[in-house]
């Protein structure tokens, strides 16, 4: 804006040539008004000035004070001209925001937190830091030679061991608290064992410790060496149908001495004669041999007893039944197929024995019985 001259005194006019000067300067920093809007003024340097819905300012012209470049990204905010306007950035490429970046070999420095979800890449050898000598190795192959040489507290050498199945070669197991052998094979002779529950798939020889017998065959004989408190020798005795050779029993609290025999062909007998009270009609079994059957005086009914043919049981030669009526009411002694003969006279087929009776039938051979007694018709 052109200086308009003044005088600050009374006294002092202006002259003619300040006075032109003075309109010429006027129409000179004249603002055209048009309908109430100024057109294209010149304001000059104004102490203030507001604004607001002013437009058409000139970025590359109208604004003072800008670095260099940011004018450029005023008008044009690409990131080529961002990066041409900084002066401390880094990198270079497209502008990064926060919402899935795609960053192209940044280099992140140390940063306080890091989510690595799907990330991929990162090499083992240089990537990792913190790592123990050798499991770089491992990590980046994994096998057993590695890993083993990666630790440093191992025991053995080897392939890696997993729990099923694993074949171990020459372990040393200390003390296990439990252990099942199935399927053990090979030699120990410094095997020392507490409680060892073995089954058949255990071979090979076991020394017991302070018993120099060898149970390599596990035979009688063996065991009989092997064993200090033993009676009597020969074969080890299971519960189930032993053969004793002149054992002595001493005084059993129990025994049932079925198909005993006292000179190895006769049978051992009762020291009594057991009875075998029927009350109905009878056909003599095993167990009736030595024994007698009885016909009760409670029992009014005549009864018939018929002894068992040797084709349903075969009686031992000597085998000997007595018969013991004593009822009012007669019991008749028959025979199943074989032959009954009556003693003394020869007389065979069935008999009767009358109150008081007793009579006693011996087998004689395979299928002839003969029987004797009083009371026997």
């Amino acid at each position: 804006m052109t200086t308009i001259i003044s005088r600050t005194s009374k006294g002092s006019p202006l002259t003619n040539v300040e006075i032109d000067a003075n309109f010429t300067n006027l129409n000179t920093d004249k603002a055209e008004r048009v309908n109430g809007v100024l057109v294209t003024p010149n304001l000059g340097t104004p102490t203030s000035l507001i604004l607001t819905s002013a437009t058409g300012l000139p970025v590359a012209t109208g604004i003072s004070g800008l670095a260099s470049g940011i004018a450029s990204f005023l008008a044009v905010p690409s990131s080529a001209n961002l990066a041409a306007a900084l002066t401390d950035e880094t990198g270079s490429g497209a502008n990064v925001f926060a919402t899935n970046p795609v960053l192209v070999t940044p280099n992140l420095g140390t940063p306080t937190s890091l989510i690595l979800t799907s990330a991929t890449g990162l090499p083992v050898a240089t990537g990792i830091s913190g790592l123990a000598s050798g499991i770089s190795s491992f990590l980046a192959v994994a096998s057993s030679a590695n890993l083993a040489a990666a630790m440093s507290d191992e025991t053995g050498t080897g392939a890696l061991v997993f729990a099923t199945s694993p074949t171990l070669v020459t372990p040393a197991l200390g003390t296990p608290s439990a252990l099942i052998g199935t399927n053990i094979t090979g030699t120990a002779a410094g095997f020392t064992a507490g409680t060892v529950t073995t089954n058949a798939n255990l071979t090979g020889h076991i020394t017991s410790t302070g018993n120099a017998a060898i149970l390599g065959s596990f035979s009688s004989a063996n065991l009989l060496a092997a064993l200090t408190d033993k009676t009597g020798t020969g074969a080890n005795v299971f519960a189930t149908s032993p053969t004793l050779v002149t054992p002595v029993l001493g005084t059993p609290s129990s025994g049932t001495l079925s198909s005993c025999t006292v000179d190895g062909t006769d049978l051992v007998g009762f020291k009594n004669i057991p009875v075998n009270s029927q009350s109905a009609a009878y056909t003599t079994v095993l167990a009736d041999s030595g024994k007698v059957l009885l016909h009760p005086s409670a029992d009014t009914t005549a009864r018939t007893y018929t002894i068992a043919a040797n084709a349903s049981v075969a009686y031992p030669l000597g085998t000997t039944i007595t018969f013991v009526n004593m009822s009012t009411a007669t019991v008749t002694i028959a025979i199943a197929t074989d032959t009954l003969y009556l003693s003394p006279s020869g007389a065979t087929g069935s008999f009767s024995l009358s109150q008081y009776g007793s009579a006693t039938a011996i087998k004689i051979t395979t299928t002839n019985w003969i029987i004797g007694g009083s009371g026997l018709l």
